[in-house]
């Protein structure tokens, strides 16, 4: 489960607190052969909720999205045995008259130490829609292309939990904004 919560500010300086783009998913496994493993990954984004649900700045939007994924995974030793790269495709059906999404995305994780990760990551959001005519607004609420790129660092605390974060930039999109950001998380593996 993916949950963001936070404070939304613009320049006006008006604020608006809420919780953004909550994804519930599961991973399925299908093919695991040799450290070679695809998965399928259903995921279920709810509608952000904030205190001004009209209100603007808003992180994430009020749509209902489905998701199917197709994710690969495949050791790739580097520095150690235990790196990695990831890829996942997949296709988000979203509600609010919004366009589907192809999304795809690339990671490798490289341990420098075996718990520690450095991870490098090219994540793109490309609208089934044409987005051309489109104008942007500030509600989040709009078709759009998006490529982004992102250095991350896990750290495996426990067996059970992991602490993540990343800072990622927007480098290329189409009716979207420019974005720089900074996410801190935590895993739990069950």
């Amino acid at each position: 489960m993916a949950d963001d919560w936070g404070e939304s500010i613009c320049e006006s300086g008006k604020t608006n607190l809420g919780t953004a783009d909550n994804e519930l998913f599961a991973k399925l496994p299908l093919i695991t052969y040799g450290g070679f493993v695809t998965s399928l990954q259903p995921l279920i984004k709810l509608p952000s909720r904030y205190q001004d649900n009209d209100g603007i700045p808003r992180a994430g939007s009020r749509s209902t999205d489905a998701e199917l994924s197709l994710l690969i995974s495949k050791p790739y030793a580097l520095l150690s045995d235990q790196d990695f790269i990831d890829a996942r495709v997949g296709y988000r059906s979203r509600s609010r008259h919004l366009g589907g999404q192809i999304r795809t995305d690339i990671s490798y994780a490289i341990y420098v130490l075996p718990e520690l990760a450095i991870i490098p990551a090219y994540r793109t959001i490309l609208s089934s829609d044409t987005i051309e005519d489109a104008s942007f607004s500030q509600n989040a609420e709009q078709d759009f292309n998006l490529h982004r790129i992102e250095l991350g660092l896990s750290w495996q605390w426990c067996d059970a939990y992991a602490l993540l974060a990343n800072v990622h930039s927007h480098v290329m999109g189409a009716n979207t904004g420019a974005g720089e950001g900074i996410t801190l998380g935590v895993a739990r593996r069950f």
